[in-house]
């Protein structure tokens, strides 16, 4: 593995791991057809705002590069700097991960009750 590979990944490993010790976060996992993780929808708490971020991984490729695999660290890290607050306008995420969105939307809102009164009128466009 390349020296500067190894080294990102050390990084994002250590600033999601220092995410998630900072704030609890939710987590589902979006599955292909045949079960394998493709994708990760997350959703967490900040100042009584709730976030939620998503990351898709390119399974298919493009007829030239193959597709590539799901990495669990690098899909979290995605997630949780790409989460945007609910409420805060419309979001834009892939079709695919929309059953995973909604379920993790509905759990956010039970778990984090107090913020759920200010986060409950986000819209969603798929």
């Amino acid at each position: 593995m390349d020296v500067r590979k190894k080294q990102y990944l050390d990084t994002v490993k250590n600033q999601v791991s220092a995410a998630m010790k900072q704030h609890r976060v939710l987590i589902t996992y979006a599955k292909d057809a045949i079960g394998q993780k493709v994708g990760v929808v997350v959703a967490y708490c900040l100042d009584d705002v709730i976030y939620m971020g998503w990351s898709l991984c390119n399974t298919k490729g493009n007829g030239i590069q193959k597709g590539d695999n799901f990495d669990r660290i690098l899909g979290l890290h995605k997630a949780l700097f790409r989460a945007k607050p609910l409420g805060g306008g419309p979001f834009s995420i892939p079709w695919s991960i929309e059953p995973e969105w909604c379920q993790i939307h509905g759990r956010a809102l039970r778990y984090f009750k107090q913020a759920a009164i200010n986060s409950d009128k986000a819209v969603v466009s798929f």
